[in-house]
């Protein structure tokens, strides 16, 4: 049996709903508001896609002073996303939650067990570096680092460790 096309309608609705979020998660990152952020912004990479994934780091998790619950708000989109691994390929989070490492936030462990349960170890020289780096971290970023670390295959924390 042939698959139906879309309808007009139905597409509409999708073009509605984009714009629907685009407003919104422009007006949280405008207001500060992180009130329904989490939800609002998986819905944007849902309906956006990976095209939204520059925007979405640059607003959301380039350390220009976001507040904590909108910091935790960001992070649970992009993990949501990861864990689907549909509209935003599982990669291009890796590669979100990487530039999030480096920017050497205090809660920059927080993507370490996503990282860990996915088997992604590309954050690894990214890991060793900030401790390295004796940057400042939240006690739990500790704790989630050194788990992704631990687990992480011998040979890669090897060459990742040396000087």
């Amino acid at each position: 049996m042939p698959r139906c096309a879309r309808s007009p309608r139905s597409s509409t609705r999708a073009a509605s709903s984009a714009g629907s979020t685009t407003r919104r998660s422009r007006a949280a990152a405008a207001s500060r508001d992180a009130d329904n952020l989490g939800a609002v912004l998986v819905a944007e990479l849902e309906l956006r896609g990976p095209s939204r994934l520059d925007w979405f780091e640059r607003t959301w998790l380039s350390g220009t002073g976001r507040s904590l619950p909108e910091l935790q708000a960001a992070l649970q989109a992009l993990s949501v996303q990861g864990g689907a691994d549909a509209a935003v390929p599982r990669a291009r989070v890796v590669g979100a939650y990487r530039g999030f490492v480096r920017s050497g936030h205090a809660l920059a462990g927080y993507p370490a067990l996503d990282l860990l349960s996915w088997r992604a170890w590309d954050a690894v020289p990214d890991y060793v570096a900030l401790l390295r780096a004796r940057t400042p971290q939240h006690p739990a970023s500790v704790y989630a680092i050194l788990a992704y670390l631990d687990g992480a295959p011998r040979p890669v924390a090897a060459l990742s460790s040396r000087p």
